[in-house]
């Protein structure tokens, strides 16, 4: 368990099942954690960059409020539209603006270079 999971009283684990990914055999870090940030109601927005998925976090009880996911993520409570390569990719740095936008860096895994 993180640090920042104990600061906002998650005191058990996190689920994540295995079925919202596409897991390939040879892939054991099937989440690849890369950023988490409280957001303005005490819970968490959480990036997992092989997943393709920013989950929002409830503490203290660890529960999934929603998840977002880009290019080919099984589950999502929201639709990106407008995006020719399908959503964001091997995302970082999901953070919540003051105004309650979220920002992250998208890597833009599975785009063709130009």
């Amino acid at each position: 368990m993180s640090s920042m999971m104990r600061l906002v009283g998650i005191n058990k684990g996190v689920r994540i099942p295995l079925v919202e990914d596409r897991i390939a055999p040879y892939q054991f870090d099937y989440i690849h954690g890369n950023s988490m940030d409280l957001d303005g109601d005490g819970g968490l927005v959480v990036s997992t960059r092989d997943m393709n998925t920013v989950f929002k976090i409830e503490a203290p009880s660890g529960k999934i409020v929603w998840r977002m996911g880009g290019h080919g993520a099984k589950r999502s409570e929201f639709r990106i539209v407008g995006d020719p390569l399908g959503g964001f990719a091997r995302q970082h740095s999901a953070r919540f603006l003051d105004n309650g936008n979220l920002l992250l860096f998208d890597n833009g895994g599975f785009a063709t270079p130009l």
